[in-house]
């Protein structure tokens, strides 16, 4: 009985070895898998020295760049541009009273000051107010871009208009009281611009689009583009015209009449055309941040970091307004602009002189700080 159990033990042993060897050569196959870097032996100089040769290694540099200046800017067509800023004159009220036939069958007017733009809304119907659709420039640059406009009101004909243009929509000012006819155009920013038969250039700034740019990579190059998933967020800039008659003026302001022959119907007299003239103009500047409160307005790095303590400030500008006596960054890098200061800049009066008020105004921030030229939008 001792002899059997000695010969299963020695079974069991081999098995056990056999096992060991199985696992031995699995795991060092494993190990081949993670073999190093080839390497080569230095030969022997056969001279009897102890150095070998010199070795020289060489590393590569991959040189990055992705341009971020992108100026592109998407405005109406002249066709379309010009029905927004045609009108309908109705000192009588007759297109009220006909339910805008004038314009189209069931057209609607909400509002009727004597002067009526067309407005169609996003299925197709068609109203008649006291307020143009807007003219929108849809800036898809990667910063601010400024526009310059010209406008002013075109008088043609022998027999035109001529009653003088107001400066407020209620006639209410004395100078304005004997005129007819008001027209104006506001833009992006809250501002409005009472037109006259003089040209007048109005500027302001689109704010940019760089927070929807992202880098990608492709074929070897990198890119800096506005991906599908952010298209039609880029900021619009929007331009609206809106008009008034003074309907306390006889009716003859409008309508050439005959003495002679009282009973016949004059001839309306032309109204001016609304010219508008505009060029976007891409700000290059490096792209910052800016936030206001009860301090003042503030400009900083896009990093959160702020620019070089009391560094120099020149053409400091807020919506394309100049801004006077402020000419270094504060002590600790900010450029700081008082709030009073932005309040004077951006025309703010009376119950308009708050901080909300000059939140709905400011569009960017524009300056050479340290002789750097620096953009910041303003949201």
């Amino acid at each position: 009985m001792i002899i059997i159990k000695e010969e299963i033990i020695m079974k069991n042993f081999k098995k056990i070895v056999a096992l060991g060897i199985v696992s031995t050569m699995v795991f060092g196959s494993s190990l081949t898998a993670f073999a190093t870097e080839p390497t080569s032996d230095i030969p022997n100089p056969g001279d009897g020295t102890t150095a070998g040769p010199e070795q020289t290694v060489t590393g590569s540099a991959t040189s990055n760049y992705v341009n971020k200046k992108v100026f592109k800017v998407t405005v109406p067509t002249q066709t379309e541009a010009n029905k927004l800023l045609s009108f309908y004159s109705d000192p009588q009220g007759v297109i009220a009273e006909t339910k805008g036939a004038q314009a189209g069958d069931n057209v609607t007017v909400t509002k009727d000051t004597g002067i009526l733009f067309k407005n169609t809304d996003a299925n197709g119907k068609v109203s008649l107010s006291d307020w143009s659709d807007p003219l929108e420039i849809v800036n898809k640059s990667s910063s601010g871009v400024q526009i310059s406009a010209k406008v002013q009101l075109i008088e043609a004909g022998s027999d035109k208009y001529a009653a003088g243009y107001s400066t407020t929509a209620d006639f209410s000012e004395t100078a304005d009281k004997t005129t007819g006819l008001y027209l104006a155009l506001w833009t992006s920013g809250d501002v409005t611009t009472p037109l006259t038969a003089s040209e007048q250039t109005i500027t302001n700034v689109a704010k940019s689009a760089y927070s929807l740019f992202e880098v990608g990579y492709n074929n070897g190059n990198y890119t800096f583009a506005i991906p599908a998933a952010n298209e039609g967020k880029e900021p619009v800039f929007e331009i609206y015209a809106t008009g008034a008659l003074n309907r306390a003026l006889p009716e003859t302001t409008w309508y050439k009449a005959d003495p002679a022959k009282p009973l016949e119907v004059g001839a309306a007299l032309t109204m001016p055309n609304i010219s508008l003239k505009y060029t976007p103009t891409y700000i290059d500047a490096k792209m910052c941040q800016s936030s206001l409160d009860n301090d003042g307005l503030w400009v900083w790095n896009l990093d959160d970091t702020p620019f070089t303590k009391a560094a120099a400030i020149t053409n400091l500008k807020v919506n394309d307004i100049a801004v006077t006596g402020v000419t270094a960054c504060d002590a600790d890098g900010y450029v700081k602009i008082p709030l009073e200061t932005v309040y004077t800049t951006l025309g703010l009066t009376g119950d308009n002189k708050t901080v909300e008020k000059a939140k709905e105004k400011i569009q960017g921030i524009s300056a050479t700080v340290g002789g750097t030229a620096i953009y910041a939008d303003f949201n």
